[in-house]
């Protein structure tokens, strides 16, 4: 018997609907092949899309954390200065938070492309997996920079 995750047990006991398989819409004309590819290319489209956000969400947040840090860095003989370390830091837990929690969301995306391929019966589809190792690998990262920020703002001295 087939483990469901809790996440798809979660979802499933949302929906009191139960829907019939793509192939079997397909046979009784609820849906049309063109159907099935237009939403195939919505699914990709989107999965671009989220692609190019990721980088750009990364560039945005490694250049606010940067320009920060060497703010801190150029201004040491400023009281306090330290505590502007504190915005990058939380900035940067947010990040990791929302792209840790995004990454996990994938698998519905990706269930949805291979159903679609069985009822169109395509040989090949594409693996949405390099975005969820890309969210996963962002959020480790700003994690690891909070550590650096954080040990940082502690052996910092003027």
């Amino acid at each position: 018997m087939e483990q469901i995750s809790a996440f798809r047990t979660a979802a499933l006991m949302k929906s009191d609907v139960s829907l019939t398989p793509y192939t079997d819409r397909l046979r009784n004309g609820a849906v049309t092949k063109d159907d099935l590819r237009y939403e195939r290319d919505i699914i990709l489209e989107l999965y671009k899309h989220h692609l190019k956000l990721l980088l750009e969400a990364n560039v945005f947040v490694y250049a606010v954390t940067g320009a920060l840090l060497s703010f801190v860095v150029t201004h040491l003989t400023v009281p306090h200065i330290r505590w502007v370390l504190v915005f990058p830091a939380v900035f940067d837990v947010a990040f990791a938070v929302f792209f840790w929690i995004a990454g996990i969301g994938i698998d519905n995306s990706q269930e949805e492309l291979e159903l679609i391929t069985i009822a169109l019966h395509a040989n090949v589809y594409q693996k949405l997996a390099p975005l969820r190792l890309g969210l996963w690998v962002s959020s480790i990262a700003l994690t690891f920079v909070v550590l650096l920020i954080g040990f940082g703002a502690y052996w910092i001295s003027p």
